[in-house]
């Protein structure tokens, strides 16, 4: 039976042998799902080896190509084993990854479809090069994370007192947010809350329409956000606050018009990825090699004023 596994095992055993696989054995779809298979369980270095012999293979498969530029471009492994041991849980809420000698938590913030706009195994390698611990979390109500994260308490007030303990035993004096789409929204929120050095955002949604309001947060108290969450409201308020870069398509009305709506804040910063309408400027940010500036300009947040 021809399934995503046996698949992926057939890309295992071509790497090995450094021939190419057999693409007339399966449809693009079972081999994308083959290789995120691979992806899922840290085998990269195959993924890697198969991807381009597949999005050659099925021209046509957009989710082939994506994969396909996403491992070309990836980094690789550093010199760490016990943080490039990491290997991602499905579904897991909350993931901790130690660094040894990190001083800062990065608090990595999913979107609704549980990822960072990539694969969690492939950030990982770009977040390798921040220094950081690393905590990933997933909201699997898909609110936000606007009233905590079940596995670490019952209202965001005791998630936040939970993520600061979880930097409390790393040892990690300061802490920074990520997030992409959704989790951007949460990384921003969060950030805020729980007094972070520093948040980047990708492509992240500020603003949301009411019945969304009104049908996943539960209530709607006027305007098009709950007052809680009201991210120009609290920034502005705000006597401390993060400093922020949020990235976006400049040619996506939604996600460019989310950035507009914190751009005038002080230690807000914003970058519009030219030619990009989807809602993946980090994608194309990674493809012209801007990605790994990105993240060490975010790195030098965390040391001091913006570069």
């Amino acid at each position: 039976m021809v399934d995503p596994r046996s698949l992926a095992r057939h890309l295992r055993q071509c790497r090995e042998g450094n021939r190419p696989p057999k693409v007339e054995a399966a449809e693009a779809k079972l081999w994308f799902l083959a290789l995120q298979e691979l992806i899922r369980r840290g085998a990269l270095e195959e993924a890697t080896f198969a991807a381009p012999y597949l999005s050659s293979a099925f021209p046509g498969s957009i989710f082939l190509e994506r994969l396909s530029v996403l491992l070309a471009h990836m980094p690789g492994a550093i010199d760490d084993p016990a943080f490039t041991a990491f290997v991602d849980r499905d579904y897991a809420q909350v993931q901790i990854v130690p660094r040894a000698g990190a001083t800062t938590l990065l608090v990595a913030f999913c979107g609704r479809h549980g990822s960072l706009g990539l694969p969690i195994p492939i950030a990982h390698r770009w977040f390798s090069g921040l220094g950081t611990h690393v905590v990933y979390l997933r909201d699997p109500t898909g609110s936000l994370y606007a009233d905590g994260l079940p596995e670490l308490a019952n209202d965001r007030a005791g998630s936040i007192r939970a993520l600061q303990a979880i930097a409390g035993r790393l040892g990690a004096t300061q802490l920074a947010c990520y997030g992409n789409s959704n989790g951007g929204f949460a990384a921003l929120l969060y950030g805020l809350e729980m007094d972070a050095t520093a948040v980047l955002a990708t492509n992240a949604v500020t603003i949301f329409p009411t019945d969304f309001v009104v049908s996943r947060l539960g209530r709607h108290v006027g305007g098009q956000q709950r007052d809680d969450l009201s991210l120009v409201r609290s920034y502005a308020a705000a006597a401390r606050r993060p400093r922020v870069h949020l990235v976006y398509g400049a040619d996506n009305a939604g996600d460019a018009a989310s950035a507009a709506s914190l751009a005038a804040i002080d230690g807000v910063t914003t970058e519009a990825v030219a030619g990009c309408d989807g809602h993946d400027a980090h994608v194309a940010l990674i493809e012209r090699g801007r990605f790994a500036p990105l993240l060490r300009e975010f790195a030098a947040r965390l040391d001091g004023p913006d570069p």
